[in-house]
């Protein structure tokens, strides 16, 4: 499955992160592959798991949008998103 969405481009680098740390973590917490277009603000993410890949747009969108990595990871940590898919590390 692929998602597209477009965040702005001052947000970029805190979806980066330092050395790429939080597009990793996402990466590896949602098990996506994750492209930015920093010239544009499009932000591909890709998987075999399409709850997982809609979970990492939300975590994208939600830093687009302002919020800290450490609280939009907290959409993966959910519990009520652990209920539809029990088996994403915490």
């Amino acid at each position: 499955m692929q998602q597209e969405l477009k965040i702005a481009g001052n947000r970029i680098g805190v979806l980066i992160g330092k050395g790429g740390e939080t597009k990793r973590s996402i990466e590896e917490r949602t098990e996506s592959v994750i492209s930015i277009d920093s010239e544009d603000g499009l932000v591909t993410i890709e998987g075999e798991d399409p709850v997982r890949v809609l979970i990492a747009a939300s975590v994208v969108q939600a830093i687009g949008r302002g919020f800290s990595p450490e609280n939009a990871f907290r959409l993966i940590e959910d519990e009520d998103v652990h209920h539809l898919t029990p088996s994403i590390p915490r």
